[in-house]
């Protein structure tokens, strides 16, 4: 379980460190235009953007043990996004935007039953669902930690349990969230 932590606080300060350079250089509000920089955010940082943020903190940050052989899926290439191993012990996790219902769909539809599915095959097998969301500023008064947990059991609270703190940040027009979920099994 310590992987699942350890990966989603890389993965986080990692994500947290890109938008802030993303801020700096202005990129956000050159593209913002007539839009809101959390939208221009959103196009930018697509799942597979994602994936490159997540590995290359969790390499770089050491705590990836040399015993550990990684899976990764780029693009569509395969129903899970990261597959860590050590020895019989399996780790996947599932990245994904939260922005439309279409994507809610997806994470409840396809991202659940792709990690069912890989908890049940043989092997000591744990399955994780990282999720990351932006709101402008202007579509929520100062949302916090809270909002989001809330929004989080409603939206996938029968599916889903979270795991760790909801890790909210706040920046000058808009707020991130980011959950780390796993799927509950029956039984």
């Amino acid at each position: 379980m310590d992987l699942a932590f350890d990966f989603f606080k890389c993965f986080h300060d990692e994500l947290s460190k890109e938008i802030k350079r993303a801020l700096q250089s202005e990129v956000l509000t050159h593209h913002a235009k007539d839009r809101r920089m959390g939208y221009v955010l959103n196009k930018i940082f697509q799942e597979s953007t994602m994936r490159y943020f997540g590995l290359l903190a969790f390499y770089a940050s050491g705590k990836r043990n040399t015993m550990f052989q990684t899976e990764v899926s780029i693009g569509n290439s395969g129903p899970i996004d990261f597959v860590f191993s050590e020895d019989e012990s399996r780790y996947a996790f599932e990245l994904k935007r939260w922005q439309t219902k279409k994507e809610e769909n997806e994470i409840l539809e396809k991202d659940m039953e792709n990690l069912k599915l890989f908890m049940n095959k043989t092997g000591t097998r744990t399955a994780f669902e990282i999720i990351f969301t932006v709101n402008d500023h202007s579509d929520l008064e100062n949302p916090d930690q809270t909002y989001y947990e809330d929004s989080f059991k409603k939206t996938f609270g029968s599916q889903f349990h979270l795991l760790d703190d909801v890790k909210v940040d706040s920046f000058c027009a808009f707020t991130t969230c980011l959950y780390l979920a796993q799927p509950r099994v029956e039984g």
